[in-house]
């Protein structure tokens, strides 16, 4: 599968989805229901790390993936940082964030994954008391 779903670490309150070689919008709905599941099952907020290092193109309809991402957004899902997303991901996110999904509310960019974790670390406490 293009995009790989985990645990980023062993107190399972942040999730990484890798995103490598070509994927599409099906792909990203997928993970996006599998995410959705993982973090229901927990009860504590997690934050999400989506990895684009290794991703090769960006599907042309990555706005509905989106939108899923905000009818699907668990309550609990805390800071999303976008982890080397291209120029293309970025303006998506830009127009999605001017529309007012909430799924956007708490999404950042890093360029490191030391940034990616430094802005999960400074942002977190505000995420639910806001």
């Amino acid at each position: 599968m293009p995009i790989n779903l985990g645990w980023y670490n062993n107190t399972h309150n942040i999730m990484q989805l890798r995103f490598t070689e070509q994927w599409d919008v099906t792909d990203f709905i997928t993970a996006l229901d599998k995410r959705a599941q993982y973090i229901h099952n927990v009860p504590h907020t997690v934050h999400m790390i989506y990895d684009f290092s290794e991703s090769l193109a960006t599907p042309r309809d990555l706005l509905a993936g989106l939108q899923h991402a905000n009818r699907t957004l668990p309550q609990n899902q805390g800071i999303v940082v976008y982890l080397n997303a291209n120029a293309v991901i970025k303006a998506f996110v830009l127009m999605a964030k001017r529309t007012g999904l909430p799924a956007t509310k708490y999404l950042y960019n890093a360029d490191t994954r030391e940034q990616a974790l430094n802005i999960i670390h400074e942002k977190a406490p505000r995420v639910h008391s806001a």
